[in-house]
């Protein structure tokens, strides 16, 4: 029966469908069984594994799911008066924790992180996407980074040289723009904490109308003025908030030989809204009628920002200094790296300004001129006269100092004086309790002084030119604080403010930080380092306790000979003639009347 089947289906099927005839065979091959409706027979199932499967039905059918809890929707409330509130409150917690005097209030006054206003930044921001983004990053990588040095990370001085002016010509607009993706936030960073600093020191009243920049590359010194020297606003404006149209600036010059430079700063002053009566200017080299007359430079800046260390020769620095001098400038402003060139270059072009100020004043000629000399608003070289005035010494920690030493001056016991008819006891004008007498400790702790808020702020910025300046952080010991500071004597001195001194100093010099203007003077006289120097002019030694923590490595015991200790020295010895020949050379480049 299946044979003749199978050879029925194979006959009728066609050539080419040869797999369904085999597919048909396969099927009239399968058992009747398996084509049966009728279910199977059940396993026999192990009771352990039957409980278990029915308490799994059994949670199946118990489970229900959670729903989805829905979104809260916010509410508006009004908050006026809750705003309100909550800025009482604050500024009752801020004038607590305000317990440093007045004088160290205003030494310690500086402006934090420097935000980026968002009119620069769109402007970078918009110079990047119109760049070759990998390019771009290779060429900051190549230019800016430094991962091998003492500070990895990104560096801000541009000092690339090229072996040809073609080649450097061809990289021109390449390193301008990473310059002005990596280095440019940081000199404005910079520049702009300057000059909020100088703002504070300088009188209230006091304007920048016109900035001439040596080094001006990018325009950085012209986007820091425009954004620090505006016009006073009406309510307080957040720093990326700040609008370039409304600065006082109205004329800015700005001297730089890298065109590459100068052409990326104005395609920036192309998408920066400035004020139309601002007068930008680009040149080489200053020229003769640039300079301004001395009694007309009152409201004009002279501005050079880490230019002086990319100054390969002495000559060329005190040539820019001395072209500063002469611009015509009341105000001078240098600033430069944090290395050792640039701390050299600023020590030295400060000396030379502060010799050219005391030729002004030794200059019989100019005696009927009103502007002579000069002087540093750092704490350095001639200043304004001093006012020996002690005001605004004393804060909350003071005034707290000064009560409880009225009460425990009060005796426990005394004697009340009684008169007939008196309901109430009178106190004798003697008493330590008298009315009188804490107001008049008050008055003694403040010199008898009674001055407003913005006179003494214009007391307390007349003296702190005389204040020193902490360069290190201070050391806080058991009973004591250390404080290595730059006096007015121009001096690197060291200053011990015990605790027997008084609270209200003891409290500041904890409280101090790096940079700082101290005003209080030290209970003790200062430790002063002393450089002895041979006939020739050579340092013999040093004596001196150590100023500043000490970052040397402890000395070891070595197992070389005589022979190497005396090359070693002999070597030594070399070196250090080198180094100081190459100094003496510079010092007689500045010494030079030119």
């Amino acid at each position: 029966m299946f044979s003749n089947a199978s050879r029925v289906v194979r006959s009728s099927t066609p050539k080419g469908y040869a797999g369904y005839a085999r597919v048909g065979q396969r099927a009239f091959g399968r058992s009747s069984l398996s084509l049966s409706p009728q279910p199977n027979a059940p396993i026999p199932l192990d009771p352990s594994m039957q409980a278990l499967l029915r308490d799994v039905d059994i949670s199946l059918l118990n489970h229900k799911p959670r729903t989805q809890p829905e979104p809260r929707e916010l509410e508006a409330f009004p908050i006026g008066a809750e705003e309100q509130a909550f800025e009482e409150e604050a500024a009752e917690i801020d004038s607590d924790t305000h317990r440093k005097s007045p004088a160290a209030l205003f030494g310690s006054r500086r402006i934090g992180a420097v935000v980026v206003p968002k009119q620069l930044c769109s402007a970078v921001t918009s110079l990047i996407e119109a760049s070759d983004k990998s390019q771009l990053h290779s060429d900051a990588v190549r230019l800016f980074a430094n991962p091998e040095g003492d500070k990895p990370g990104w560096q801000l001085q541009l000092d690339t040289k090229y072996r040809s002016y073609k080649q450097g010509a061809r990289h021109a607009e390449r390193d301008a723009t990473a310059f002005a993706s990596i280095a440019l936030p940081g000199h404005y960073s910079a520049i702009y904490s300057v000059f909020n600093h100088l703002k504070l020191r300088m009188p209230s009243d006091w304007e920048v109308e016109r900035v001439i920049d040596w080094g001006s590359g990018t325009y950085t010194g012209l986007w820091a003025s425009l954004f620090s020297f505006q016009r006073l606003p009406e309510k307080f404006v957040d720093m990326d908030e700040l609008d370039a149209a409304h600065s006082t600036v109205q004329k800015y010059l700005g001297i730089d030989r890298r065109t590459g430079l100068v052409a990326i700063g104005d395609r920036l002053l192309k998408d920066i809204p400035v004020s139309p009566t601002l007068s930008v200017q680009h040149r080489k080299t200053l020229a003769e009628e640039d300079n301004l007359p001395r009694e007309d430079g009152q409201k004009t800046v002279a501005l050079t920002a880490f230019t002086l260390s990319s100054l390969a020769l002495p000559l060329a620095r005190k040539q820019l200094v001395k072209e500063m001098w002469e611009s015509g400038a009341h105000t001078m402003i240098l600033i430069d790296h944090d290395s050792k060139s640039g701390f050299e270059a600023i020590a030295q072009a400060r000396e030379y300004l502060l010799k050219l100020g005391q030729k002004e004043q030794e200059n019989l000629e100019l005696e009927s001129s009103s502007i002579r000399g000069s002087h540093v608003v750092a704490p350095r070289g001639p200043r304004p006269t001093q006012m020996n005035s002690n005001a605004g010494r004393v804060g909350l920690v003071g005034l707290r100092d000064v009560q409880e030493r009225i009460v425990k001056a009060t005796p426990v016991k005394q004697l009340s004086l009684f008169e007939e008819g008196a309901a109430q006891p009178l106190v004798s004008p003697e008493s330590p309790l008298a009315p009188e007498s804490a107001p008049q400790a008050l008055v003694k702790v403040s010199n008898g002084e009674e001055l407003t808020a913005s006179e003494l702020e214009t007391v307390l910025r007349q003296e702190a030119y005389h204040w020193p300046r902490l360069v290190f952080p201070p050391m806080k010991k058991s009973g004591h604080v250390i404080l290595d500071s730059c006096t007015p004597e121009g001096k690197i001195m060291r200053l011990t403010i015990p605790k027997s001194q008084g609270k209200q100093p003891y409290y500041d010099a904890r409280k101090s930080s790096w940079g700082d203007l101290f005003p209080h003077p030290p209970k003790n006289a200062p430790q002063e380092r002393v450089v002895v120097k041979g006939s020739s002019g050579k340092v013999k030694s040093v004596q001196r306790d150590h100023i500043g923590k000490s970052q040397g490595e402890k000395p070891h015991r070595s197992s070389t000979g005589m022979f190497d200790k005396v090359a070693t020295s002999v070597r030594e010895a070399k070196k250090e003639k080198r180094r100081w020949d190459k100094f003496m050379k510079k010092e007689q480049v500045w010494n030079v009347d030119s």
